[in-house]
Protein backbone atom coordinates (compact mmCIF):
# COMPACT_ATOMS: atom_id res chain seq x y z
CA UNK A 1 0.00 0.00 0.00
CA UNK A 2 1.12 3.55 -0.69
CA UNK A 3 1.52 5.50 2.59
CA UNK A 4 -0.80 8.32 1.44
CA UNK A 5 -3.84 6.16 0.76
CA UNK A 6 -5.09 2.66 0.02
CA UNK A 7 -3.19 2.55 -3.28
CA UNK A 8 -1.68 -0.82 -4.14
CA UNK A 9 1.78 -0.40 -5.66
CA UNK A 10 2.69 -3.12 -8.18
CA UNK A 11 5.96 -4.91 -7.44
CA UNK A 12 7.92 -2.95 -10.04
CA UNK A 13 6.72 0.35 -8.55
CA UNK A 14 7.52 -0.55 -4.93
CA UNK A 15 11.22 -0.07 -5.36
CA UNK A 16 12.55 3.45 -5.16
CA UNK A 17 14.67 3.88 -8.28
CA UNK A 18 17.34 6.46 -7.88
CA UNK A 19 20.27 7.03 -10.15
CA UNK A 20 22.87 9.65 -9.24
CA UNK A 21 22.91 10.90 -12.82
CA UNK A 22 19.16 11.04 -13.42
CA UNK A 23 17.69 11.65 -9.95
CA UNK A 24 14.62 9.84 -8.59
CA UNK A 25 12.18 7.99 -10.83
CA UNK A 26 8.47 7.93 -10.09
CA UNK A 27 5.92 5.17 -10.77
CA UNK A 28 4.06 5.67 -14.03
CA UNK A 29 1.21 3.38 -13.02
CA UNK A 30 -0.67 2.63 -9.80
CA UNK A 31 -3.59 0.36 -8.98
CA UNK A 32 -6.28 1.80 -6.70
CA UNK A 33 -8.73 -0.44 -4.88
CA UNK A 34 -11.75 0.90 -3.04
CA UNK A 35 -12.04 -0.81 0.33
CA UNK A 36 -15.37 -0.55 2.14
CA UNK A 37 -15.61 2.86 3.76
CA UNK A 38 -12.57 4.20 1.89
CA UNK A 39 -12.47 7.60 0.23
CA UNK A 40 -12.28 6.61 -3.46
CA UNK A 41 -12.11 10.18 -4.85
CA UNK A 42 -9.32 10.95 -2.38
CA UNK A 43 -7.46 7.75 -3.25
CA UNK A 44 -7.72 8.48 -6.98
CA UNK A 45 -6.57 12.06 -6.37
CA UNK A 46 -3.53 10.81 -4.47
CA UNK A 47 -2.73 8.32 -7.24
CA UNK A 48 -2.97 11.10 -9.83
CA UNK A 49 -0.60 13.22 -7.75
CA UNK A 50 1.97 10.39 -7.62
CA UNK A 51 1.67 9.41 -11.29
CA UNK A 52 1.72 13.04 -12.46
CA UNK A 53 5.43 13.21 -11.59
CA UNK A 54 6.16 10.48 -14.17
CA UNK A 55 3.66 12.01 -16.63
CA UNK A 56 5.44 15.37 -16.35
CA UNK A 57 8.80 13.72 -16.93
CA UNK A 58 7.56 11.99 -20.10
CA UNK A 59 5.25 14.83 -21.21
CA UNK A 60 2.14 12.62 -21.29
CA UNK A 61 -1.31 12.84 -19.81
CA UNK A 62 -2.91 10.51 -17.27
CA UNK A 63 -5.47 7.79 -18.00
CA UNK A 64 -7.75 6.32 -15.31
CA UNK A 65 -9.18 2.92 -16.28
CA UNK A 66 -11.72 0.90 -14.35
CA UNK A 67 -10.51 -2.71 -14.38
CA UNK A 68 -13.05 -4.31 -12.11
CA UNK A 69 -15.54 -3.72 -9.35
CA UNK A 70 -13.92 -0.99 -7.21
CA UNK A 71 -10.53 -1.38 -8.97
CA UNK A 72 -8.81 1.27 -11.07
CA UNK A 73 -5.49 1.76 -12.84
CA UNK A 74 -4.04 5.29 -12.90
CA UNK A 75 -1.19 5.62 -15.38
CA UNK A 76 0.80 8.02 -17.49
CA UNK A 77 -0.34 7.37 -21.06
CA UNK A 78 1.00 8.77 -24.35
CA UNK A 79 -2.48 8.76 -25.96
CA UNK A 80 -3.61 11.41 -23.46
CA UNK A 81 -2.40 14.96 -24.19
CA UNK A 82 0.12 16.37 -21.74
CA UNK A 83 -1.55 18.08 -18.77
CA UNK A 84 -4.87 16.26 -19.16
CA UNK A 85 -6.53 13.46 -17.17
CA UNK A 86 -8.95 11.14 -18.99
CA UNK A 87 -11.18 8.46 -17.57
CA UNK A 88 -11.95 5.20 -19.38
CA UNK A 89 -14.73 3.18 -17.78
Amino acid sequence: MHPLTNIYLPAEARREHEDVRDGPRFPGMLEVTDAEGADLPGALGNAIAVVSRAADEHRTGILISRIGMDRYIVRAHPAVPYGMVRQSL
